[in-house]
């Protein structure tokens, strides 16, 4: 969506000089000449009305009359460049550089077209064109006010510039008054969280320029930041007041309602917002939102539905439905099976690409909405035959066995058959030999609470919610992991760790998510409870196509690096020794197991070496520590070992990562926020 509008009577002042002032400098006569009259007549008329809908802020009618101007002569410079500059406002930005240039081509005169080449190229992360541009313009015009501010933004964002502001506020002596300097300066503040900045800056800029809607929408957006609604009310109406189109004005108003517990005025403002563009994705996610905080589920359903049919790479609203549907909808509902419908078919095409362990994650999600969909967990149970997990197959064939429709007595009689099958082939497996059910012994996993918050970049209300809460449904599928619950973050870590405490979690991790429109970026700090140590941390950026699902995938295997695996002895026949640690952990026969006393770091029991294998239990036999005695009983603590390993100095259950999984580069500025400051009119 735009960004910002302009306000009606605002004049662009080098597109106007340029098409008013000196149009024989640039028609040319040759022109004119090999022009019929009428069609010149024709052209000349388009390009008048298009420039006074511009001015009214009526973009698509001036783009098309732009056109109709170039259909009655294709060198019309002035055409080319008022088409180029509509389009950029609807941000085409690649058909709006191909018209520049082509008016570059026809010799257009004057900085504007320079200028405007430059925002394309920021806005299409051509960072290092852009500044070529604003070199040109300020070799002719050295103290021109856009070529200075955007050089300096264009610093801050390649990290070349301190982040202090200062070469940006070095240009205030020269332009005190500048509306671009101000907003310029006011955004990166907002971006630095320096308050008392933000608070000099606003004051002037509404001095000088209180009649501007960005402005105002700017303070909207810091009051609303600060919690201080009725000034970000005040201001977010008078945003809307100055330009009624401004998006970014009824957003800000229906977030400021959400803050304010006004549900019905929230409801409104997104209405609102959908009227003036129906197409929105995540106005129909925030909708959604709402419905659901009202109770009134169907209508979130279906406006979670509509984002995702407008737009289906927006993750978010499909996140949200299936979120809403495991915690209001029964088991059977259908809603539930056409979601897990979906996780079928994808998990299906990762398995014909033998990507299995995607495949696995999409189909258990899948078995997550609808645990007794047949297709799912045989698609499931076969994926886990061709890995070697004879276990777990034989035990998703026993479920569809169990909870299936009978009704066909051919499918039932295959099944039964597989089943027969497959219990003798395990007949001599580690479970049979010992007696026990290695899908219910105890495990040693470690209890885990998310907290999640938001950055105030994120419009999506709830985001943090739902995308912590897809993370604990993936984490949870980790062995070694017992999710204990998602909630919000404390005001500080300290208090977040007092909470965990509270929950009886062991370890804590910090999610903080920021969504642009086509980048997410989830920050992840992994603390120790007990000693609020810091395990692990991270930013996760993606873009693109499953951005939040790729993210998230990234992070959770990130995660389960640092977990260690962690079984217990569950019984004992003289040296020979059953661990609830088996081949899903990584073991295999002839590895290295450490025994110690209950806790992770006490002292050393002895060792063993695998000699059988299932899924998750191991056959081992034990050998006592050199000189030491036997002091081994079922319930010590087994882990995965080394041989040869030193007693002294035990590494604890988690290991701290030693080299942060691939991130964003971090930028100053970021793109959202460069977007912003490019836009600026």
């Amino acid at each position: 969506m735009t960004s910002v509008k302009r306000q009606p009577k605002r004049v662009c002042f080098p597109l106007f000089l340029v098409l008013f002032l000196v149009p024989a400098l640039w028609i040319g006569e040759n022109i004119l000449a090999e022009t019929p009259p009428e069609q010149v007549h024709r052209g000349r008329e388009a390009l008048r009305r298009g420039v006074i809908y511009y001015e009214r802020d009526e973009i698509l009618a001036a783009a098309d009359l732009f056109r109709k101007a170039l259909e009655a002569n294709p060198r019309y410079g002035a055409a080319r460049m008022g088409l180029g500059e509509a389009l950029f406002w609807l941000e085409d930005y690649r058909q709006a550089e191909d018209h520049l240039q082509e008016a570059r081509r026809l010799r257009y005169p004057g900085v504007a077209l320079d200028l405007l080449e430059a925002k394309v190229l920021v806005l299409t992360d051509r960072l290092d064109q852009a500044r070529e541009r604003y070199r040109a313009v300020l070799a002719r015009q050295p103290y021109q006010e856009e070529a200075l501010i955007g050089m300096a933004l264009l610093d801050l964002a390649e990290g070349k510039a301190s982040q202090d502001l200062s070469e940006l506020r070095s240009l205030e002596r020269r332009f005190p008054e500048s509306r671009l300097l101000l907003t310029a300066l006011l955004e990166a503040s907002l971006a630095r969280e320096d308050a008392v900045a933000v608070r000099r800056y606003l004051s002037r800029a509404l001095q000088y320029h209180g009649e501007d809607p960005s402005v105002q929408l700017l303070a909207a957006r810091f009051f609303l930041d600060q919690g201080r609604y009725e000034e970000a009310l005040f201001h977010g109406r008078s945003a809307v007041g100055l330009a009624p189109e401004l998006q970014e004005g009824w957003l800000v108003l229906a977030q400021t309602a959400l803050g304010q517990g006004d549900m019905e005025g929230a409801r409104e403002h997104y209405e609102h917002l959908l009227s003036l563009d129906p197409e929105q994705p995540r106005i129909w996610y925030a909708r959604g939102v709402l419905a659901a905080r009202q109770g009134d589920l169907e209508t979130a359903y279906r406006s979670w539905e509509r984002a995702q049919r407008l737009r289906p790479d927006y993750e978010l609203s499909r996140i949200a439905l299936e979120n809403t549907l495991l915690a209001e909808e029964p088991l059977d509902s259908p809603r539930r099976h056409s979601a897990a419908e979906v996780y079928l078919r994808s998990g299906q095409e990762f398995q014909e690409r033998f990507l299995h362990r995607q495949a696995e994650r999409h189909f258990r999600r899948g078995l997550q909405l609808n645990p007794f969909h047949r297709e799912l967990r045989l698609s499931l149970a076969e994926l886990y035959r061709k890995q070697g997990f004879r276990g777990r197959f034989l035990q998703e064939l026993e479920i569809v066995s169990t909870h299936g429709d009978e009704s066909d007595q051919r499918e039932a009689r295959l099944l039964a058959d597989r089943i027969e099958i497959f219990e003798r082939l395990l007949r001599d497996s580690v479970a049979r030999r010992w007696h026990v059910d290695q899908f219910t012994a105890p495990r040693r996993r470690v209890s885990l609470a998310i907290h999640h918050g938001q950055t105030r970049e994120t419009g999506e209300p709830e985001a943090s919610r739902h995308i912590g809460e897809y993370a604990g449904a993936l984490l949870a599928m980790n062995e070694n992991i017992s999710l204990r619950n998602v909630v919000p973050a404390g005001r500080t870590p300290v208090e977040t760790l007092v909470i965990a405490r509270e929950q009886g979690a062991e370890l804590v991790l910090l999610l903080t998510t920021d969504l642009s429109r086509e980048t997410v970026s989830l920050e992840a700090v992994l603390l120790e409870q007990s000693t609020g140590n810091e395990l692990f941390s991270a930013v996760f950026t993606r873009d693109g196509v499953d951005r939040i699902d790729r993210a998230l995938r990234d992070l959770v295997a990130a995660l389960g690096a640092v977990v260690l695996p962690a079984g217990e002895v569950l019984q004992r026949r003289g040296d020979l020794i059953l661990v609830s640690l088996g081949a899903a952990d990584g073991i295999e026969p002839d590895s290295i197991l450490e025994l110690r006393e209950s806790s992770s770091r006490g002292a050393l029991l002895g060792t063993a070496r695998v000699l059988a294998v299932d899924d998750l239990l191991a056959e081992a036999r034990y050998s006592r520590p050199q000189g030491g005695v036997d002091a081994l009983v079922p319930g010590a603590l087994v882990r995965p070992g080394k041989e040869g390993e030193s007693e002294e100095a035990p590494p604890g259950r988690f290991l701290p990562t030693q080299e942060a999984p691939p991130s964003r580069v971090d930028r100053f500025l970021s793109p959202e926020l460069l977007q912003r400051l490019f836009r600026l009119r």
